[in-house]
Formats: structure tokens, C-alpha cells, sequence
């Protein structure tokens, strides 16, 4: 009965992610330059939005500078508008639907999902010790943290280690470790 713990980004950033709203990674030749260019959107109040500031994305795509003239305009716009829906609709696409970390419980060879406690969710997970204190169950040690992400994301810093402790089978409770 194998079950799977999986750490991830988290949710205590301005980044949101579910069926409705991903995070949504294009990869396509926007500028015409025979080179695959990423672009990275997520939902900002319902409207598919660009990660990247306006400054940023014209470094890469200088053919914004023409479209959106003012910071103002590139606000307004979509990204349809910007980019494309032709080339947005012939990318690559590759969707986030859960920035959670997670413990999916084997029931009979389906997953079930089961979000970790809040506290395992205030910073991206890189690491996870599993401890066995020989009564069954495991518990787990979170690490994590990432200091350069982005300045509009700022240093993603909050974890200073977990105790994931395993009460019974998929029921958890936190301790910080400090």
C-alpha cells in the first residue's frame, strides 16, 4: 500500500491555481526569432494575466513597445491582444492546477488527495525526510524555502522546518521547528 507525499510551490504567494484558473506556461515563437519564447500567465481577478511586467516582457518581445505604449494601455490589454489568440492557441501549453503540497492516500490503487496542514502550505517544499518512529506510521520533515524567485515575488522564506506528525493513516498535524 504505497502512498505518495508531494511537496510544492505553496500557497503563501500572490500565485493562485485551480481548474479554472491556472498557471499557464506558452511556449511558442511569439517574435518570429525561429526560437520557442515561454510565457507564463496566471488569473488575476478572473482575467488571464502575465507574470512578467511590461518592462520585462519588452525586453524579450521589443514588438510590445509598439503595441502598448503606455503602461497604462498594457494594463488594459489581454494577453489575446497581446500576443495573439493564433499563437497562443498553436503553443505549447502547460497548465498548474494545485500549488498545495499534498498527501494522496493509496484506497485500492486510487489516490486520494488530501491537502497537508497550513503551515505545510507558507513556502515552496524542496526537501521531505520521512520518519519512521516504528509505529506505522511516518512523519515527515519539510524543507524548503527559495530566496531568488522574482522581485515581484520577493523571497519565498518561511519555512524554517516542519514536523508533519502522522496522528493516524492520512491525519496530520504540524509542529514548527525553530
Amino acid at each position: 500500500d504505497l502512498d505518495i507525499v508531494a511537496g510544492n510551490w505553496e500557497t503563501n504567494s500572490r500565485f493562485t491555481a485551480t481548474n479554472n484558473d491556472p498557471i499557464i506556461l506558452y511556449l511558442n515563437d511569439f517574435d518570429a526569432n525561429g526560437s520557442l519564447d515561454p510565457l507564463l500567465t496566471y488569473s488575476y481577478k478572473g482575467i488571464e494575466t502575465t507574470f512578467a511586467s511590461k518592462e520585462e516582457l519588452t525586453k524579450q518581445f521589443p514588438f510590445l513597445n509598439k503595441v502598448f505604449r503606455t503602461y497604462k494601455d498594457f494594463a488594459k490589454s489581454s494577453v489575446d491582444n497581446a500576443f495573439g489568440t493564433r499563437k497562443l492557441e498553436s503553443a505549447l501549453k502547460k497548465k498548474v492546477v494545485e500549488l498545495r503540497s499534498c498527501f494522496f492516500e493509496n484506497k485500492e490503487g486510487v489516490f486520494v488527495k488530501k491537502p497537508l496542514p497550513l503551515l505545510a502550505q507558507i513556502a515552496p517544499v524542496n526537501a521531505i525526510e520521512l520518519i519512521d518512529k516504528k509505529n506505522g506510521l511516518k512523519d515527515m520533515l519539510f524543507f524548503g524555502n527559495n530566496l531568488y524567485v522574482s522581485t515581484q515575488l520577493g523571497q519565498l522564506d518561511a519555512n524554517r522546518g516542519i514536523l508533519i506528525n502522522q496522528k493516524s493513516k492520512g491525519n496530520f498535524l504540524h509542529i514548527i521547528i525553530t
